[in-house]
């Protein structure tokens, strides 16, 4: 005979089974919506440190912060060269020392037209590092269009990376810039072209001392932090304020979005200057401390073989890229390689499924997003096709919805 507590019991059992039955049955997706907030929990509680100290966590104090917990780790891959976290952090003091002698300060603008280089992560971090806002140029642009972004932006200097494209790039506008009274300042070991300055030259020269933080102490997270240009398909490129809190959250959200680990190595072959490569391959690499291995710019017979030699465990993509992977020859050592992770958009579904099973690499995280947009999704199912879907869990969760829409301004 069943006593009326152990009955009391087998009821509350069948009825707590019976109501979790059910609320799979109506709200299948919860398993998964219960998975992501845990995951972002922990995002949104990092972010919320960094938000409330005095001044705001900077990406610069991410970056040092790196710098004293493994100076020695590699920082940056580029062709045969390897670039520590300690080496990054020595340029970039340098560059930064070069600036502040010629009287840049904390909310100026400098832009730079730099290809995929190491010199173009510590001239990032080197003129963050005195507070200046930096426009990223597209180095593809030219002669009004390029005059245009540089001027919009009201930037007092540019900094030109190396390349013969680039400095005919600049030649074409420099009458304008001498109109201005801007100075352009040229990087590499070669001479610099009448009317241009060898910026090599001065950091040579320059001091590696630490940059003092009262220089850039001022900075809050509404501020701009660089400029980001749209693709200028309906007139001229537009510059997008992107905001030292929006360069936190990338950092944070990308690490979440990809649970990445301190030993992964993230192979970028997309311009730094647009926001996939800036955020999910520099401010990741950067807020979580791997290792970022960088191509001067894509290339679909050389990509595996370099995922090989850097040993990359994560790859970042955009709108055709992985199509182009899987139009090239088919080899034996299609799945020789350690990539477990694909991050990015615009990936359509047959290509999905063709590059999952041809290269086996095991994750793909697509999202939707926009440099100059206020909501973000991100496919965190791994569900072939989706970017993403707001669930009734999400929907109640005010500090989930407020932390992944943020409001940013375009000019």
């Amino acid at each position: 005979m069943v006593k009326p507590t152990e009955a009391a019991l087998y009821a509350t059992v069948g009825g707590i089974t019976t109501a979790v039955a059910a609320l799979y049955v109506f709200y299948p997706q919860i398993r998964q919506d219960l998975r992501y907030i845990g995951r972002f929990r922990g995002i949104m509680s990092r972010f919320g440190r960094y938000k409330s100290a005095q001044p705001p966590v900077s990406i610069v104090d991410r970056f040092l912060h790196q710098v004293q917990i493994h100076p020695d780790k590699p920082f940056v891959l580029f062709g045969d060269q390897l670039h520590t976290f300690k080496d990054m952090d020595i340029m970039s003091n340098k560059l930064a020392d070069v600036f502040r002698g010629e009287g840049f300060k904390c909310g100026d603008t400098v832009a730079m037209l730099v290809y995929n280089e190491p010199a173009f992560v510590w001239t990032f971090l080197g003129l963050a590092k005195l507070g200046v806002k930096i426009a990223l140029l597209n180095t593809n642009l030219r002669n009004k269009s390029l005059l245009h972004c540089f001027k919009q932006v009201e930037a007092k200097a540019l900094i030109v990376g190396q390349g013969e494209s680039l400095l005919e790039a600049t030649t074409e506008i420099l009458p304008a810039l001498e109109e201005l009274g801007v100075p352009v300042w040229v990087q590499g070991d070669k001479p610099a072209p009448h009317g241009l300055l060898s910026l090599d030259e001065k950091i040579n020269q320059s001091s590696n001392q630490p940059i003092p933080f009262k220089l850039r102490e001022s900075v809050q997270l509404k501020d701009t932090f660089c400029y980001i240009y749209t693709s200028g398909t309906t007139g001229f490129p537009k510059a997008a304020k992107v905001t030292l809190e929006k360069m936190l959250k990338a950092g944070c959200t990308s690490g979440g979005v990809t649970n990445v680990k301190k030993d992964d190595v993230v192979y970028v072959t997309m311009p730094l200057y647009h926001s996939s490569a800036l955020c999910f391959g520099l401010a990741s690499v950067i807020e979580n401390g791997h290792t970022m291995a960088l191509a001067s710019k894509f290339s679909a017979t050389r990509f595996w073989d370099d995922c090989r030699k850097y040993n990359a465990t994560m790859i970042l993509y955009i709108g055709e890229l992985l199509r182009y992977l899987c139009a090239q020859p088919k080899t034996p050592f299609d799945k020789n390689h350690n990539v477990r992770l694909a991050v990015g958009n615009g990936l359509r579904p047959d290509v999905w499924v063709k590059f999952k099973e041809r290269f086996g690499v095991g994750d793909i995280v697509e999202f939707y997003a926009a440099t100059e947009g206020n909501v973000g999704f991100f496919n965190v199912t791994n569900k072939t096709g989706a970017v993403g879907m707001l669930t009734p869990l999400l929907k109640a969760s005010e500090s989930f919805r407020s932390f992944m829409t943020p409001k940013h301004n375009i000019f």
